[in-house]
């Protein structure tokens, strides 16, 4: 692991303010927004079967747990728009190594088809380049989620041709 990839993977330093959104670290006021999200068949119909609540709720205990180990090897971000709860993006690993950084996005209902999405995806981009300097940044997408590979295509993302799920950026 680089010295400045360690550095940079503090949760702090991926606190973004858009035009209509702030994006920060998941915190403990953030469980109905994890829950809501990840116990929806809707929302997880394209990353996995809906969590019962109890593991859920394990789950977002887990996150934020994650989120205050510095470095990180995850880190979970609530999106709000005018302090209500939109969705979560995260960077679900980073490797020095080899320069990588997947990254993931779940917003919920209302906040479909209205830009938000791309919205909150440039922003977090644009700041794991800044922190991740020379990263290759991937998202792992379903490609019958035809929403998913949208947002990926308007954010500069590219697909993988050895790898059907696997969109890549160069940052």
């Amino acid at each position: 692991m680089t010295a400045g990839w360690a550095k940079a993977a503090v949760a702090d330093n991926f606190v973004i303010q858009t035009p209509r959104l702030l994006i920060r670290p998941l915190a403990a006021e953030d469980q109905q927004l994890y829950l809501d999200l990840y116990t929806d068949p809707a929302t997880m119909r394209f990353i996995s079967p809906a969590f019962a609540n109890q593991k859920a709720l394990e789950s977002f205990r887990i996150a934020v747990r994650l989120n205050q180990k510095a470095p990180f090897k995850r880190l979970f971000l609530a999106i709000l728009e005018q302090g209500e709860a939109a969705g979560i993006c995260a960077i679900s690993q980073w490797q020095a190594e080899d320069a990588t950084v997947e990254l993931g996005l779940m917003l919920k209902q209302p906040w479909h088809a209205n830009g938000y999405a791309v919205e909150s995806f440039s922003a977090l981009i644009q700041r794991v380049g800044h922190c991740f300097d020379g990263a290759n940044i991937w998202v792992d997408i379903d490609p019958a989620n035809i929403a998913a590979v949208k947002v990926a295509i308007k954010t500069g993302f590219r697909p993988d041709a050895a790898h059907p799920r696997v969109f890549w950026l160069n940052a």
